[in-house]
């Protein structure tokens, strides 16, 4: 690189009792005095967190103290992690309504004025047709568009959506596949993340202490939504 540095391989001896899972070690933590908790919240690289994983995110959130440090870690420390610090942003933005005037002011990215700015906003289909039918939908991607700009230290998940449908459009035939996926794969995590600000700002669901997962099943149609935009989509 430009520093002259280089990346070599090597080979490290180890105990096979030395190998520990995530699990064991925070175990271990735990033995030693720590205050700590470990939950594992399987997710597939470059796929959409299930309903189920922003309750037990949100729970774990609502469980702690305000001063609790809550830390995220995938394979590579980008794309899963950076889902998982938006949602449990939201969750606390939400539990704590009083340190949302803070957020709200925050600056976005974004260009405004053309069609590219506009997808570089989120401003797709699905996006556009599921703020039709839930409440208070400026707000509700106006926070979720803060909170993703406060997380994206590593990923900025608008724009990364945005380059993935760029080159699906442009790939040829053999690669379009994978970067079709990839477009979806990445949209529906924000299709998701705006559901669930929509959820967190339903007050009758919150009221019934309904579930995210409850929620989303007892409205089938924002399902629909993202279902019926992937299916349309051309594979290449």
């Amino acid at each position: 690189d430009e520093f002259g540095s280089q990346a070599l391989p090597g080979l490290e001896a180890v105990r096979p009792e030395s190998v520990l899972t995530p699990s064991e070690v925070f175990a271990s933590l735990k033995a030693e005095g720590y205050n700590v908790t470990y939950v594992r919240l399987p997710v597939t690289p470059e796929r959409s967190f299930p309903p189920e994983h922003f309750d037990a995110i949100f729970k774990g959130v609502a469980d702690s103290h305000d001063a609790t440090h809550i830390v995220f870690n995938c394979q590579l420390g980008i794309g899963r992690s950076t889902t998982g610090m938006a949602i449990a942003y939201l969750s606390k933005l939400n539990l704590h309504r009083s340190a949302q005037s803070q957020l709200l002011h925050a600056p976005t990215r974004g260009l405004l004025g053309s069609t590219s700015g506009n997808m570089r906003q989120g401003d797709y289909p699905p996006v556009l047709s599921l703020l039709r039918i839930v409440e208070n939908s400026n707000i509700v991607k106006q926070e979720v568009d803060d909170v993703i700009h406060q997380c994206a230290a590593l990923q900025d998940l608008r724009e990364v959506i945005y380059q993935m449908k760029m080159k699906y459009e442009r790939s040829r035939e053999h690669e379009g596949q994978d970067y079709r996926r990839r477009f979806l794969s990445y949209l529906e995590r924000y299709f998701r993340l705006i559901a669930f600000a929509a959820f967190l700002h339903d007050p009758v669901a919150r009221a019934a202490e309904h579930t995210f997962r409850d929620w989303t099943q007892s409205r089938r149609e924002i399902t629909t939504i993202f279902d019926e935009f992937a299916a349309a989509a051309p594979d290449t």
